[in-house]
């Protein structure tokens, strides 16, 4: 036999092959059918009620003053924004909460497009148990590697939770290709990526935006829709059989979500609260400098500062050297505080003493170590 009637051979051969394999594809989705009872796939109703939410909270955000375009951070974080040194600190809710609040009206009208485009079809794919189990479950593994990898940011957004979705499609598609339709399935990939494409252009170019939940979600949703449909290649004779099937399949992957959650936040770094430091030594810095300038005469302003400006700096200091646990690119501010605080201490106790002994050198290094705390960063 020739060369080319070999080749001709095994072309034909693995066209038999490929239509075989149609062919059983074809018969998978047919019993799925009929176990369905010919019915048409149910109604996205979860994604529709997840959209619902999520304009909902942002309406409500609006309706009380929250910025709608370009809301605050603090703003944020009092609706629940996920941010790591107080998430880590028992607020862990915000792991969950974070996920239906988002910066503005740009930011929540692209996710709900995405969740539009991508989360009906993966909805039907997955079945409204599924879904949730990949929404809710990418989304708070999102939220959680967004607290270890910038603890210092608010961050806020249904983002993680569609990466995750599309991600939870992708991993079904590489397990399970062969129970849809070649070109469904290259339709919606090709429209989710350009869509993934778009969202991490934005993520590049546009300050804050937390690259880092995109990415664990994405992972996390390919982890949890590879792994629902391993545990659902098992043959099923009848509805119930496949319904029961179904909900232990939910049931295992939510086990093995809820341990890698558990894992992740026993091993995320604790550290301090900076922010709530940083609030009282503020208000601390106010006390003092207010005590001092509203003080008439030598004699007032001296007893000021023994009983008001002095005790305040020292509970500042105090305040700031509580902080042990802090982010290395946050280091640098605590120590720059804690310089401010020793100067403006020591400008203080000179200040004092000039004005006790009535020492014009006093008063001049108090003035000159006041101009250098203010110099600091």
């Amino acid at each position: 036999m020739s060369s080319d009637e070999q080749d001709t051979v095994i072309s034909m051969a693995n066209k038999r092959a490929e239509l075989e394999q149609r062919r059983v594809a074809e018969q998978d989705r047919e019993s799925r059918r009929r176990m369905e009872g010919g019915a048409e796939p149910p109604k996205p109703w979860l994604t529709y009620t997840l959209i619902g939410l999520n304009v909902a909270v942002w309406l409500v955000m609006v309706g009380v003053g929250v910025d709608a375009f370009e809301p605050a951070a603090d703003q944020l974080l009092a609706w629940g924004g996920n941010l790591g040194v107080q998430t880590t600190h028992g607020q862990w809710w915000r792991l969950l909460t974070a996920t239906f609040i988002h910066a503005g009206i740009m930011h929540l009208a692209f996710n709900m497009y995405f969740m539009w485009a991508i989360g009906r079809i993966t909805e039907q794919v997955f079945r409204p148990a599924g879904y949730a189990l990949l929404y809710f479950g990418s989304g708070l593994i999102a939220s959680l590697v967004s607290v270890a990898w910038q603890p210092m940011v608010v961050s806020v957004g249904a983002s993680g939770a569609l990466f995750g979705v599309f991600g939870g499609f992708i991993g079904f598609t590489i397990r399970r290709r062969e129970l849809l339709p070649p070109e469904f399935v290259r339709s919606v990939r090709r429209n989710a990526l350009v869509l993934i494409g778009i969202n991490l252009a934005i993520s590049f170019m546009v300050p804050n935006i937390d690259i880092a939940a995109h990415i664990g979600g994405l992972l996390a949703g390919l982890g949890i829709g590879y792994g629902v449909a391993m545990l659902a290649e098992r043959p099923v004779q009848s509805r119930e059989e496949g319904v029961a099937l179904q909900r232990k399949v939910v049931a295992m992957m939510s086990v093995a979500v809820a341990v890698v959650l558990v894992a992740g936040i026993l091993g995320v770094p604790r550290y301090d609260d900076v922010f709530a430091t940083f609030d009282r030594v503020i208000a601390l810095n106010e006390k003092a400098f207010i005590a001092v300038n509203t003080a008439e005469g030598d004699e007032a302003r001296a007893r000021a500062i023994e009983t008001v400006s002095l005790p305040a700096v020292e509970s500042m200091q105090a305040e700031l050297a509580g902080l042990e646990r802090v982010p290395k690119d946050t280091r640098d501010k605590v120590d720059a505080l804690k310089r401010y605080a020793d100067l403006t201490h020591q400008a203080f106790e000179h200040e004092l003493k000039g004005l006790r002994t009535n020492d014009p050198i006093e008063l001049l290094e108090a003035k000159r170590l006041h101009e250098e705390a203010d110099r600091q960063p």
